[in-house]
């Protein structure tokens, strides 16, 4: 029954850019896939390598609710419970609860995940790729990015590396799932690129979104978005009104070690404000307050200085600048480029947490 289930389920989920995972076995690279720059010296890594390198870090998470309060999660996830309900309505037991995908980012057993789905639930379980099910707890969480860490207690195979500095537009990523955590069905993979970042939903609070055209649906909804080297970069997230627009919540070191420090995230903040000018058809951002002895006053920035770019990346307008800032490593250090009286000046800020209240 289940080798029939796993080979529906692998025809329910359509990719735009299909993978084939059982192809034949591509001959040895000389160079690893850890290499740092593997598009640039021509050993390009197929999307199997990458999934073979993250599929023992994904897991399954299963959300038992109240039942007298469904949540919003359910009605997101009956694409997937009709699925079943049609073709195998013995396989009800599987669906107790929101089922989605989860992935581990510390052996010492934190995986995260979207918090929507288990912010509510009365017990949250972690279901492994055999088949053991252990009740997790919350260890952190962010509501503005949607994101909980949850903790077991076994040794987990976690995903090999989090991304530093994120994604950028043009990355190749591949988005995985199991939302049943069982090896019997199989995990759900799709590919494509990252082609916008700092987006926010309508009518949403969720912001820093990544978007893609890697499909996102019930099948690999709360599973990792992982960069052609096999880095995590984003947490798959399931929006059924968004189609043909796929979103990831923003995911990089700095986002995982806040969570697992103090239990929340916190954002960067360099205590200056930016407004857009434009001169004809050119935008520019430019400074136009400074908080006295904030982080930006002390790195020496002035009014009427222009932001150039941010730790390398150009901002297209202030909500960009303003999700690079926040989503900066809190204790880290910026390089910003501007421009003053004409002359190109590079300064380095330090990022600290955003006060509670901000003049």
């Amino acid at each position: 029954m289940l080798k029939r289930l796993y080979v529906l389920v692998s025809f329910f989920i359509l990719s735009s850019a299909p993978l084939n995972l059982h192809a034949k076995e591509p001959a040895p690279n000389p160079t690893g896939i850890d290499h740092p720059n593997p598009l640039k010296d021509g050993s390009n890594y197929s999307s199997r390598d990458v999934f073979e390198k993250i599929k023992g870090s994904i897991v399954g998470i299963q959300a038992i609710q109240k039942r007298n309060d469904l949540g919003s999660q359910v009605i997101r996830d009956m694409d997937m419970r009709e699925f079943f309900n049609r073709f195998y309505p013995d396989s009800s037991a599987l669906l107790e609860g929101d089922c989605l995908s989860g992935v581990a980012v510390d052996a010492g057993g934190l995986v995260l995940t979207l918090l929507e789905p288990v912010k509510e639930a009365e017990k949250i379980f972690v279901i492994f790729p055999d088949g053991r099910k252990e009740e997790a707890v919350i260890k952190g969480e962010d509501e503005r990015l949607n994101l909980v860490l949850l903790k077991v207690d076994s040794k987990l195979s976690s995903i090999a590396a989090v991304s530093k500095n994120g994604a950028q537009i043009g990355d190749s990523v591949i988005a995985a799932g199991s939302p049943f955590g069982l090896s019997d069905f199989g995990n759900f993979v799709t590919a494509g690129i990252v082609s916008a970042v700092n987006q926010k939903l309508p009518q949403s609070d969720y912001f820093c979104l990544l978007q893609t055209d890697a499909k996102i649906s019930p099948l690999n909804n709360g599973g990792p978005l992982v960069n052609d080297r096999g880095e995590l970069i984003g947490i798959n997230l399931y929006v059924k009104e968004q189609t043909p627009l796929y979103y990831c919540v923003f995911v990089n070191s700095g986002v995982i070690e806040s969570l697992k420090k103090h239990r929340n995230l916190q954002y960067g903040w360099i205590g200056m404000r930016v407004q857009e000018d434009f001169k004809g058809n050119l935008r520019t951002l430019t400074v136009v307050d400074i908080e006295n002895n904030g982080p930006a006053y002390e790195a020496g920035f002035l009014e009427r200085d222009i932001i150039k770019s941010f730790n390398g990346e150009m901002p297209r307008g202030v909500k960009d600048l303003s999700g690079m800032v926040a989503m900066a490593e809190v204790g880290s250090r910026a390089s910003i480029d501007i421009i003053r009286n004409d002359k190109e000046i590079n300064l380095y800020v330090n990022i600290e947490p955003k006060p509670k209240v901000v003049k």
